[in-house]
């Protein structure tokens, strides 16, 4: 990553880590994530919490194709 992308990542690292620990928890997420104006929460269909799981699934999920073994 160029300087810029780190210092980026960095921001948005530091903006997560709500507890301030180096390292995020869900709770740091669930404290910047807001899933309210999701369309399936919106209709009833979803919770903030299904939505945020889905969200973070999708990480893992790149990182599991992206990382392998």
């Amino acid at each position: 990553m160029n300087t810029f992308r780190k210092a980026l990542a960095k921001k948005a690292f530091d903006i997560l880590d709500k507890s301030m620990t180096g390292f995020l928890s869900l709770d740091d997420i669930k404290q910047t994530y807001n899933g309210k104006m999701h369309p399936d929460v919106k209709a009833g269909k979803k919770t903030e919490d299904d939505v945020l799981l889905e969200f973070l699934d999708t990480f893992e999920e790149h990182y599991a194709q992206n990382h392998p073994g």
